[in-house]
């Protein structure tokens, strides 16, 4: 697939995409546009600082990146880490200097070729990284870099925009739920719309609660279906 045309599929058509769906397109969107490139996977930073495994095109992907989370050591974590491309020509020889538990390990898979190239976001940075694997050293010259570069940056637009539907559905989906909690607030005690909030802002302080966490509790209270917080 040409590399304008893999990056197009990276815009939603049917609206926005989700962060998990996005990442599934840029993988398959690798895979299918990026001359010798066999394999594909994200690194992807969570919240917690760890970084997990998303979309691989394979199992082979899978158990590499599990492997590189357990030795703490492999292409994928350096470029999380260092915020910049990282590439290997050869597994067997120059990657064992590097990465001495992990390259051999990939060399044995077929694995002989990777780079790992950063993915980011505006507002948080480094987001995770996008790793391209191969068999063939082609795959990090100069020409092969330069059309990883481009895709990766288009990726990290895609993911950015991703991100922040994300963080806007979450929103409006709290705003709903603190404006219902207040409805009922304001129903069985007879409050106005100020000291209704002014009572789960009230609660979120003593229960060391989010105030969206606390109107989901009331809301599931008032359902009958609510635990203490």
């Amino acid at each position: 697939m040409p590399l304008h045309l893999a990056v197009r599929r990276l815009i939603p058509t049917r609206g926005p995409e989700s962060v998990d769906e996005t990442l599934a397109l840029i993988v398959a969107g690798a895979v299918a546009s990026l001359p010798l490139v066999r394999r594909a996977g994200i690194s992807y930073l969570e919240r917690d600082g760890t970084v997990s495994s998303r979309a691989p095109s394979d199992a082979v992907v899978a158990e590499l990146d599990a492997l590189q989370n357990t030795l703490d050591q492999g292409p994928c974590l350096d470029a999380v880490r260092g915020g910049g491309p990282v590439t290997a020509s050869d597994m067997s020889t120059s990657g064992v200097d590097r990465w001495p538990q992990f390259a051999p390990v990939a060399a044995q898979r077929g694995v002989l070729v990777a780079c790992s190239l950063p993915l980011f976001n505006r507002h948080d940075g480094v987001v995770g990284a996008l790793t391209l694997y191969g068999g063939h050293p082609e795959v990090v010259g100069e020409d092969g870099l330069s059309r990883a570069a481009v895709f990766a940056s288009c990726a990290s637009l895609a993911l950015h925009g991703a991100h922040r539907v994300a963080r806007m559905t979450t929103a409006l989906a709290n705003r709903d739920a603190i404006g219902q909690a207040k409805g009922i607030l304001m129903e069985r005690y007879g409050l106005s719309d100020d000291e209704a909030f002014a009572r789960l802002v009230a609660s979120s302080q003593h229960v060391n609660l989010k105030v969206h966490a606390v109107a989901r509790w009331l809301i599931d209270d008032a359902r009958g279906a609510g635990s203490r917080p």
